[in-house]
């Protein structure tokens, strides 16, 4: 499991010594062959960077060696000893696979006072108070401050000296994401002083200042007056005025919906709010988008104004379902959903890949205007990021209602969604739609410019007759 390779492989090998690392994704999922996506070791990676920036931050490692001998006492887990790494007299780092029972350190090879710090390899950060520990005897090291059953490391530092620099890294925008114009975004950073205490978290955007956080959590809400690619970084300072920055990433702000051609849009192409582009041979034009968030629940939304002429189209949706979740979608037009599915299928994958892409039929010969706005909204669920590739609108043929006794009368569009026009018809008649269950809905024509057109707000959808007179037509009234 993830967390067994953390303690018995990650910390032991920077703390007593390795070779290296060597990751083998073989076994029963084919990972060694077919791995594309890594999110299924994403909390590996994380655990490897947090040991790898805790040994570049806070340690002069290259004038350290392994002592392990230094400490006596502690919990054995799956024969997984505690790691110590020192540099004689000024720095010692202590490895607990379990800290249920932290032992004794010897320092009697040195007399001088240290500050100690417990940090937790799971979060990348120190927790509890710091405490005095003076050499010269063996020490008991006493508890961490929560969760004793889980591995720790204790950062033995001397009390004087100079003050080291707080360390800051960039939660919150991810790099390369995506967001509408005028959308507020939270910016969230971690911050930490490993001698100390961090008094306040800066945010810049394109190396301009945007507002300080004084306290924890350090998260600042802040929304784009212009559209644009932006650069955003984070400066955390400590209580000695020691500041450090995190690095960079870079966002989009996309400005208004962009206008459709006929034919097949890529999402990456749609103005987004809370995606994030991603690059795959097998996506349609080479890319595809996803939920940015790593919030259950949490959702993206692509829109577009459609701008092709008025008429009945087929739409169509290309998206992936994996088997690491089940995804929610819905597609509106003009703010109404129009279609709603869950991605549930097994399609025996739980990677984004040529496997798992589907095309799902969202709706027949349907009535768009030019002008109007569409977009796809998708929910994560799980590891299941809600992605999705392509919208696509194909012109339908239009299939007008000709009554074969008076040919002259025309019904169009049919379907149709928020009017129908009769062509050919003078004078004063009652126009009645009769729907399956057989209510009627009737009005007056009053027309002697050779067409009425009727309304249809308030109509639900369905197949409807359209009775003028004598004269008869069937009607599908699609919304």
């Amino acid at each position: 499991s993830m967390p067994e390779a953390r303690r018995e492989w990650i910390w032991p090998a920077f703390f007593s010594g390795a070779a290296g690392v060597e990751m083998y994704m073989g076994g029963s999922g084919g990972y060694d062959q077919n791995l594309q996506d890594f999110r299924l070791f994403e909390d590996l990676w994380e655990y490897q960077t947090i040991a790898r920036e805790f040994v570049e931050t806070y340690l002069p490692f290259w004038e350290m060696t392994p002592a392990d001998g230094l400490l006596t006492g502690e919990t054995v887990i799956d024969k997984n000893e505690g790691d110590v790494f020192k540099k004689t007299g000024e720095v010692y780092a202590i490895y607990y696979p379990q800290a249920s029972n932290t032992g004794s350190l010897n320092l009697s090879e040195t007399n001088n006072s240290f500050e100690a710090r417990w940090f937790n390899p799971r979060t990348g950060g120190f927790e509890g108070s710091s405490f005095q520990i003076t050499g010269g005897s063996n020490i008991a090291i006493g508890s961490p401050p929560s969760s004793a059953t889980e591995d720790w490391v204790l950062l033995l530092k001397p009390e004087t000296g100079g003050n080291a620099a707080p360390v800051v890294t960039l939660i919150s925008p991810e790099n390369n994401s995506v967001f509408k114009l005028g959308e507020t975004i939270l910016f969230s950073a971690n911050a930490s002083d490993p001698d100390g205490t961090v008094t306040k978290v800066e945010y810049f955007v394109d190396n301009i200042e945007i507002g300080e956080i004084t306290s924890s959590p350090f998260e600042l809400p802040w929304t784009p007056s212009s559209s644009g690619v932006f650069y955003i970084f984070a400066r955390a300072t400590d209580n000695g005025a020691k500041s450090t920055s995190s690095s960079s990433v870079t966002i989009q702000i996309n400005d208004t919906a962009i206008s459709a051609s006929c034919g097949r849009v890529e999402a990456e192409n749609m103005s987004l709010a809370g995606y994030s582009i991603e690059t795959a041979s097998f996506a349609s034009d080479g890319k595809m988008v996803k939920v940015t968030s790593t919030t259950q629940g949490a959702s993206g939304e692509a829109t577009m104004t459609f701008g092709c002429s008025t008429g009945l189209y087929d739409i169509n949706l290309g998206y992936f379902d994996e088997n690491d979740g089940n995804s929610r979608y819905e597609i509106k037009l003009n703010g109404a959903v129009i279609d709603t599915f869950t991605a549930g299928d097994d399609l025996g994958s739980a990677l984004a890949e040529e496997q798992t892409r589907v095309e799902r039929t969202v709706k027949t010969a349907y009535s768009i205007a030019n002008g109007d706005i569409i977009s796809v909204k998708s929910y994560r669920d799980n590891k299941e990021l809600g992605r999705f590739d392509y919208i696509e609108f194909t012109e339908s043929v239009t299939v007008s209602a000709i009554n074969p006794t008076f040919p002259e009368w025309i019904v169009y569009p049919n379907p149709a969604r928020d009017y129908i026009v009769i062509s050919g018809i003078s004078g004063n008649a009652t126009a009645r739609f009769i729907n399956q269950s057989g209510v009627v809905f009737q009005e007056t024509i009053n027309s002697d410019a050779g067409q009425h057109t009727f309304s249809l707000k308030g109509f639900v959808p369905g197949l409807y007759i359209l009775s003028v007179g004598n004269h008869s037509w069937s009607i599908i009234i699609n919304k």
